[in-house]
C-alpha cells in the first residue's frame, strides 16, 4: 500500500534531485523506519542528484548514479596495415 503523503514528498524531491521517484520514495521509508517516525515529519534538502536529511548529508542520503562511458581505446597512428601493402607491393612482378 503506497503512503500518499510520502508519494507526495517523493515526487517533490525527485523533481527537484532528477532521481526515480520509486527509488526516492524507497529511501524515504527506510529513513522514516530507521529514525522512528513519519518520513514527512523529517527535514529533507534535495539538490541535482542528492537527496539527503537536513544535517545528515555524509549518513543519509541517496544520490545519482551515471555510469561512465565504456573505454575504447583510440588510434591516432598511421596505419601500418596499409604502408606493409604497399611495401610488398614493390616486390611483387606485375602479371
Amino acid at each position: 500500500m503506497i503512503r500518499r503523503d510520502v508519494k507526495r514528498l517523493a515526487d517533490n524531491l525527485a523533481g527537484v534531485s532528477q532521481i526515480n521517484p520509486d527509488h526516492v520514495y524507497s529511501f524515504l521509508l527506510d529513513v522514516g523506519m530507521m529514525k522512528g517516525c513519519n518520513p514527512c515529519k523529517l527535514d529533507f534538502v534535495a539538490g541535482r542528484g542528492v537527496v539527503f536529511l537536513a544535517g545528515e548529508r555524509d549518513s543519509t542520503y541517496i544520490e545519482r548514479y551515471v555510469a561512465p562511458e565504456p573505454w575504447t581505446p583510440t588510434f591516432d597512428g598511421p596505419d601500418y596495415e596499409d604502408l606493409i601493402l604497399a611495401r610488398q607491393e614493390r616486390y611483387l612482378p606485375d602479371p
